[in-house]
């Protein structure tokens, strides 16, 4: 197939898409865009309905892309809020670009207009924000008005005091767009899955690139630089942490990868957080062992543990259950272990983290979201760090979960380690 630059970068996924072939077994295949972009814009318009929203305005790069199928530099975009979405109920989607971005958003997704974007930052409207402001209410306000159903209630994922504060004054009702883009996101789509999956494809591939080059003396940033390379080589996109590390390092879990050289004997711990090809996260973790030392009998055990962890809880992912159920029946974290615990028992994951999310017994209380309910649909992902205070080392796994009507289904696919499982 010839390549086109003019066809969307959600289009051109052909090297993932074709390594998750290999993997499956498939003689071809290829996702329909069409139906993933639509199935996500009817979820969004489901919510601003719901909520008798005139419309969304969204800031955020993620529910951009969800929403219009849009996506230009994501991670710049998220400290640099300057384009942004209008998606009413019913009625055309409005893109506001930077001008010279303009042409990397024509025809792509669901935007059925582009139109110059207006700045009410600080840091890039310069003297005239004021001016910017009074201007963006004006033109967002004639599109509530055309499209909005007569509502005067604007929903937003991101707004600038000034902004907020201007949009009072006129007699709008400024509210956040965040939690309902959270509902209208955890339901994934057959095509949200295939996209999912192609991801983990990638990460499991660049995974086994990290086994293949574990060895003494190689660095946990060169070892890290193998998840990256796979990844932006298969068209994904960049990663959100920098989570490997190795021996002492690996206790406390949650520090980035550095330069220090990985020892004989020493456990490697990583979690991907990789957002892979078609926008979609890949969040996997395993510990890995370096040899030619043989792991110890406390190593082991410690590992026993994670897996142990790991696949009680899964199971505990039944379409039906409240959280707080799934948070009572959880694995018993040993005493010995608990401080050092992971906060979460599972958490949504789809373009990125999401929600929703399943604490631990007592942080889930205090959330006060014990009752939200499992669907078929959501993706969650199965999480376990075990290592006590002080310890040398600790072992780290994750698995990425389908809830459905049948009972939960692991999408991440990547054996567990060898060299710690065995006696």
């Amino acid at each position: 197939m010839a390549y086109d630059p003019n066809e969307s970068p959600d289009r051109r996924m052909r090297a993932a898409q074709a390594l998750y072939a290999k993997r499956r077994g498939l003689h071809t295949f290829e996702i329909d865009i069409e139906s993933l972009w639509s199935y996500r814009l009817g979820r969004v318009r489901e919510q601003i309905r719901r909520a008798d929203f005139a419309c969304m305005v969204l800031y955020d790069p993620v529910n951009i892309r969800y929403a219009t199928g849009t996506s230009t530099m994501p991670v710049f975009s998220l400290h640099f809020r300057d384009r942004y979405g209008f998606i009413p109920g019913e009625g055309p989607v409005v893109f506001f670009e930077k001008p010279h971005f303009r042409h990397l958003t024509q025809g792509s997704g669901r935007v059925d207009e582009v139109r110059p974007r207006i700045s009410c930052r600080a840091a890039t409207g310069g003297a005239n924000v004021e001016r910017n402001v009074a201007d963006w209410i004006a033109e967002i306000g004639d599109l509530a008005r055309l499209y909005g159903g007569g509502s005067k209630r604007l929903a937003m994922d991101h707004c600038e005091p000034n902004l907020a504060f201007a949009l009072e004054r006129r007699g709008f009702e400024v509210h956040d767009a965040q939690a309902p883009m959270e509902i209208a996101r955890s339901i994934k789509s057959a095509q949200e899955i295939e996209c999912m999956e192609v991801s983990l494809a990638v990460a499991e591939h660049g995974m086994q690139n990290m086994l293949e080059m574990l060895r003494p003396g190689i660095t946990e940033n060169q070892l890290w630089a193998a998840l990256a390379d796979t990844n932006i080589a298969h068209g994904g996109e960049w990663l959100e942490c920098r989570l490997l590390t190795s021996g002492q390092r690996t206790n406390p879990w949650l520090q980035e990868a550095s330069d220090k050289p990985v020892q004989s004997g020493e456990v490697v711990a990583f979690d991907t957080d990789m957002i892979g090809p078609f926008g979609y996260c890949a969040d996997i973790s395993r510990t890995f062992h370096c040899g030619p030392a043989k792991a110890t009998a406390r190593q082991r055990h410690l590992y026993a543990l994670a897996v142990e962890e790991i696949r009680h809880n899964t199971e505990l992912l039944e379409a039906g259950a409240a959280l707080r159920d799934v948070a009572e029946k959880a694995w018993p974290v040993p005493p010995e272990y608990a401080a050092n615990s992971y906060t979460f028992i599972a958490h949504g994951v789809g373009l990125c983290d999401e929600w929703p999310n399943c604490y631990q017994r007592k942080l889930l209380e205090a959330q006060g979201e014990g009752e939200i309910v499992l669907e078929p649909g959501m993706v969650l992902c199965v999480e376990s760090y075990i290592g006590e205070t002080g310890g040398p080392d600790g072992v780290k796994l994750e698995e990425q979960v389908l809830v459905t009507e049948n009972g939960p289904r692991r999408l991440s696919t990547f054996p567990l380690e060898e060299r710690l499982l065995s006696v």
